[in-house]
């Protein structure tokens, strides 16, 4: 995934290249490697013997600081909803409202920020990084009312069967299909 078509065709100044330089990390990769294998025992019952414990905790530690710290990156960066966009062309600056979603709960205030490139859409999530810039995040993650809960979530694409896309909540793993995700989802390369 890290070479795929999705992260070549992201601009250079797009945070998420950061994430093929993590993904690429040889430490970083074997600790994550690690972490899943420990994962998929653990959820087929093949636990760690109790003599064992100590170490495979101290392990499994070490291996949660190494992404961490390889991660810590992203922490610089804010995801946002956007709301509303107003552009004024004498000015040439866009007014954006948006939601900064972080936390857990489900109701974040509207902010606006002043933004001074046009093509900023409304209902779409963003990446702002430290100097300000917004950058896309559709098609990757789309934000929506949940169908099943009701409530307001992150979906990513899960899967594809003949033509229609399944996205599936970061928040709670509710899914729905979304054939309008298709297009977009094809033309960055990950379908």
């Amino acid at each position: 995934m890290r070479d795929g078509k999705a992260f070549r065709n992201l601009p250079d100044a797009h945070p998420l290249k950061d994430l093929r330089a993590l993904l690429a990390d040889p430490g970083v990769a074997a600790a994550r490697k690690r972490l899943n294998v420990r994962r998929n025992d653990d959820s087929h019952l093949r636990t760690v013997d109790f003599t064992d414990l100590p170490h495979a905790l101290d392990s499994a530690a070490a291996d949660l600081r190494t992404l961490l710290a390889a991660a810590e990156f992203l922490s610089d960066l804010s995801l946002i909803h956007v709301t509303a966009v107003r552009w004024d062309s004498i000015r040439a600056e866009a007014t954006v409202s948006y939601r900064e979603l972080m936390g857990d709960h489900p109701v974040a205030p509207t902010r606006t920020m002043t933004y001074r490139e046009a093509g900023v859409e409304v209902d779409s999530l963003y990446l702002v990084d430290t100097r300000h810039r917004l950058h896309l995040l559709r098609p990757f993650l789309v934000g929506r009312i949940c169908p099943t809960c009701r409530n307001w979530s992150t979906f990513h694409a899960d899967g594809a069967s003949r033509g229609v896309v399944t996205l599936k909540s970061l928040e709670h793993g509710h899914t729905l299909k979304d054939a309008s995700v298709d297009e977009p989802l094809r033309q960055v390369g990950l379908l």
